[in-house]
């Protein structure tokens, strides 16, 4: 994925994201590698180390989003979601 993909969409600038990322290859959970298509974009991958991570926390991140939507009449789910998205999108196009 690339820096640029994942700065849309979490929602937050391209410095916020660079700071983030920093902090993330310190830790040696990413890679941020050069993208041979485009040199202005970088590629970042999960380490051995960040893949281990996401495999311990998947599980539980999963288990709150389930906990976060039970209120929600499971009717109601698929719809919110879909305004969701469509919201960031909107969002995505009103910030450039």
């Amino acid at each position: 994925m690339n820096q640029l993909t994942i700065s849309k969409s979490m929602l937050v600038s391209q410095g916020n994201i660079t700071r983030i990322l920093d902090k993330l290859v310190n830790a040696k959970l990413i890679t941020r590698t050069e993208d041979k298509k485009d040199r202005r974009h970088k590629c970042i991958a999960l380490t051995t180390k960040g893949k281990a991570l996401y495999k311990k926390i998947k599980p539980e991140y999963t288990k709150l989003l389930q906990r976060l939507a039970k209120p929600i009449p499971e009717k109601d789910q698929k719809y919110i979601s879909e305004l969701f998205i469509k919201w960031i999108y909107f969002l995505e196009e009103f910030s450039l």
